[in-house]
């Protein structure tokens, strides 16, 4: 879409989508070898990660699908919001989260998502929103089951991994949704401790 409507950043855009795109690949690669056996996902190879930085290289992945709009909001500041844990897991948690939010949309639709990123007293709150079907009251207490899913596709462990991913990292994962009228997932992470 950027190279059609030849936009003044294009070189730019496409080193950014590029070194994304690898990355990503790679990542489905781990997870095609794991993914059907949720109790063997791989052990984590942890490190720091600067949120400030680690999500707006997940959006790009994003910003030049058609019919999906995302906006990012980030805390004034320039300070590293540094947290512990698996770069490429946390990837999972994140790509799984915008994929479901996409996909509560009717394909015909403009996909409309917000993340916001908050620093809160003792947490980081990434939270990801989405203005589409919601979750049906019925199946919300079901939603981190593993094995429970809500589509036609799909093998029901997406969020049970993103749960189980952040727990593992000593955060939690809430959301809150309204049939028909969009869903907001939360992932509060502890700051990195300095040594």
């Amino acid at each position: 879409k950027a190279w059609k409507e030849n936009v003044p950043d294009w070189d730019e855009r496409l080193e950014r989508f590029s070194k994304t795109m690898i990355e990503q690949i790679d990542n489905m690669a781990v997870i095609a070898k794991e993914f059907s056996d949720f109790a063997q996902m791989p052990a984590g190879k942890n490190g720091h990660i600067n949120l400030r930085e680690f999500i707006p290289e997940i959006l790009d992945m994003y910003k030049d699908f058609e019919k999906v709009d995302i906006t990012l909001q980030m805390p004034e500041g320039e300070d590293p919001m540094q947290v512990y844990g698996d770069r490429n897991q946390l990837l999972r948690v994140f790509n799984n989260l915008i994929k479901n939010a996409i996909q509560s949309y009717d394909k015909h639709e403009q996909a409309r998502i917000r993340v916001d990123c908050e620093i809160g007293e003792e947490d980081y709150h990434i939270s990801v929103t989405d203005y589409g079907s919601g979750i049906p009251n019925k199946q919300q207490r079901e939603i981190f089951t593993p094995y429970f899913t809500t589509k036609a596709k799909g093998m029901g462990l997406g969020l049970s991994m993103v749960k189980s991913i952040i727990e593992s990292f000593n955060g939690n994962v809430s959301f809150t949704s309204r049939e028909g009228a969009g869903s907001t997932f939360v992932v509060s992470l502890p700051p990195m401790q300095p040594r």
